[in-house]
């Protein structure tokens, strides 16, 4: 797999996962965009 398609998944994972494991808290909706951003930025144009 690429690297981008290895963060994409764990995007998914983390965004299904984290919510049910934790109480709503701001730091993983924060999380979730910053990581967004770092797999657009390694996405290859």
């Amino acid at each position: 797999m690429k690297r981008d398609q290895i963060l994409l998944v764990i995007l998914i994972i983390a965004g299904a996962v984290l919510p049910m494991v934790s109480k709503p808290n701001p730091w993983w909706l924060l999380l979730a965009p910053a990581a967004l951003g770092v797999w657009i930025g390694f996405k290859p144009r």
